[in-house]
């Protein structure tokens, strides 16, 4: 049976406090699965700060916590190369997953709410109902499109210490994909509308995520850097002022 551990950014373990891991694995068909047993390990390099853990839960998902008292005592110092290993029982058949992780002082939040959409868009508050019931997929998958665009700039989310930089484009992606669903489902209504407000917003979206300039804490020492990162010198510098 092929099987796909479900996950799209790599886990971020926070110094001195419980840690919940999650590992959720599907079929290629979508079918989530449950696994008979699981077990955890947790490197620092090559380091096993955690070795054979007996998973919290066997959920779906299956879960681990990771207790404060393992990573207080450690340095930040290689935060990067971090990894999570499970080895799962799945219908018989032994499997293991491995997924990095980030070692930080800290985390970033997601900080958009349905209402943020809802302000700055409120032809999407007459989808809820026909073609969303909620939202807020739409919102966590944005957080995660921006999050990873942070990653392949070579910039660590969590490092970030005005996360309120990134609520614009969260908002941007979010309405690209909802107005891109929309224009699938109701095409034919409004004549083109949703389609032209998907091109509207993937292109905000795109510049948004091409201009950021952020506030930054590259040591990890709980002072903002002197100055601001950028992304790549080939992308744009400035703010985008669409919202």
């Amino acid at each position: 049976m092929s099987l796909v551990p479900r996950w799209r950014y790599p886990y971020t373990i926070v110094k001195g406090v419980d840690n919940a891991l999650t590992l959720d694995v599907y079929t290629r068909a979508g079918v989530q699965q449950t696994a008979s047993v699981a077990t955890v390990s947790v490197y620092q390099g090559a380091t096993a700060l955690v070795s054979g853990a007996s998973a919290t839960s066997l959920g779906p998902p299956a879960s681990y916590t990771l207790t404060a008292a393992t990573t207080t005592a450690l340095s930040l110092d290689d935060a990067t190369k971090w990894k999570v290993e499970w080895s799962m029982t799945i219908g018989g058949t032994d499997y293991v997953f491995r997924r990095p992780a980030y070692f930080s002082q800290y985390d970033v939040f997601l900080q958009v709410v349905p209402q943020d959409v809802y302000d700055v868009e409120d032809a999407v508050q007459g989808l809820l109902g026909t073609t969303f019931t909620s939202i807020e997929p739409q919102i966590e998958d944005a957080w995660l499109r921006v999050l990873r665009h942070l990653v392949q700039s070579d910039v660590r989310p969590h490092l970030v210490t005005d996360s309120g930089a990134l609520v614009g484009p969260t908002i941007a992606c979010a309405l690209e994909t909802i107005f891109g669903t929309a224009d699938g489902a109701h095409g034919q209504d409004g004549p083109g509308l949703y389609g032209r407000k998907h091109t509207e917003w993937a292109q905000k979206a795109a510049d948004g995520l091409d201009r950021l300039v952020l506030a930054y804490d590259s040591n990890e020492d709980g002072v903002e850097d002197a100055h601001r990162e950028s992304l790549p010198e080939s992308m744009p510098r400035e703010r985008s002022r669409d919202w």
